[in-house]
């Protein structure tokens, strides 16, 4: 398999030492603003090229993990070229691009997946099986609440130049961190409505929402979700707690833990993992289903589903109104 990685930042750089670690060798790196012809690591050499259309036709899988506002272009291009492909999240910056993806996704001739990497965090896979098991019993509350500072994101950049900080580049927290409605989406969905409101925070002198409460709600459960994101936490706090009749859970991302209680019994589970395990995990997932002509834990569909939903938060916070998913 020969791979292109598409944008060569953090991620990128990221995707390259996972995919060696898989096995895969054949990389070429696509990137506007590289200026060498080769990138060395760990004594191999990597050729970059500026232009994706030098090596369209050679290639077999396009990583895309460039900036947001970049993913829709490059989806496209791996669709008209029947590349397979791994797309970063958000796969698009709105509704209108993701109505334009539906129109063109193919039927089962390549393997489109979506790096929502919180599908591979071992912990959110343990409260997916007892979820699915009914361990909790009928599910009477769940809150999720996700902090982190923008400029922590990347240390020693200025946040405000990041397409995380800026509204032409699609950022946001609700796009940034977008997994965190496809989490909840996969355990607790389908939701149907969703309400919000957005807390203006102007001393991060950005044009893009960063503090964002919203409710997610499915109708066939009668369950309300109520959910939290903001740019501005210290230290980074990402948490979950689920209230059932028969037995509740708190998970805590940053201790790696699950305390989980049930008929007065406490239970406190501790999973060592690394963050890039989960990222590791998903790449192989993917080119697991290359090979088996199967769909990936995440695929084209669970990312549209996702921009819907943030497309819904969206339409709440202008309205003041509950809205519907579409």
């Amino acid at each position: 398999m020969k791979v292109a990685i598409i944008g060569f930042g953090s991620i990128g750089n990221r995707h390259l030492k996972n995919l060696l670690k898989l096995g895969i060798q054949n990389i070429v790196i696509v990137s506007e603003h590289l200026s060498e012809s080769e990138f060395i690591f760990n004594g191999k050499i990597f050729h970059v090229v500026n232009d994706i259309k030098l090596v369209i036709n050679s290639i077999d899988i396009m990583v895309i993990s460039n900036p947001t506002n970049q993913h829709f272009k490059y989806l496209n291009l791996a669709i008209a070229n029947k590349v397979n492909a791994y797309i970063e999240k958000p796969i698009a910056c709105n509704l209108d691009q993701v109505n334009e993806i539906s129109k063109i996704v193919p039927d089962n001739e390549i393997i489109l997946a979506v790096g929502t990497q919180f599908r591979f965090n071992k912990l959110i896979l343990k409260l997916k099986e007892l979820i699915d098991n009914d361990y909790f019993g009928h599910i009477l509350s769940v809150v999720s609440s996700h902090g982190e500072h923008i400029a922590d994101y990347h240390p020693g950049e200025n946040y405000k130049s990041s397409y995380t900080a800026n509204k032409n580049q699609c950022g946001g927290v609700l796009l940034t961190q977008i997994h965190h409605i496809d989490y909840l989406e996969w355990l607790f969905g389908p939701f149907t409505h969703a309400f919000a409101n957005e807390i203006v925070s102007p001393s991060l002198e950005i044009d893009v929402d960063a503090v964002i409460n919203f409710s997610l709600v499915c109708s066939e459960t009668n369950l309300q979700v109520h959910g939290h994101m903001n740019y501005l936490q210290r230290p980074k706090s990402t948490t979950l707690s689920i209230i059932g009749e028969s037995a509740s859970a708190f998970w805590n991302s940053e201790e790696n833990t699950i305390s989980l209680v049930s008929n007065q019994e406490i239970i406190k589970e501790q999973i060592h993992q690394e963050r890039n395990e989960m990222f590791l995990m998903a790449m192989n997932n993917f080119i697991d289903s290359i090979k088996s002509s199967s769909q990936p834990a995440a695929n084209i569909g669970d990312g549209i589903r996702s921009i819907k939903i943030v497309e819904c938060i969206k339409r709440s916070i202008s309205s003041g109104q509950v809205e519907k998913i579409t």
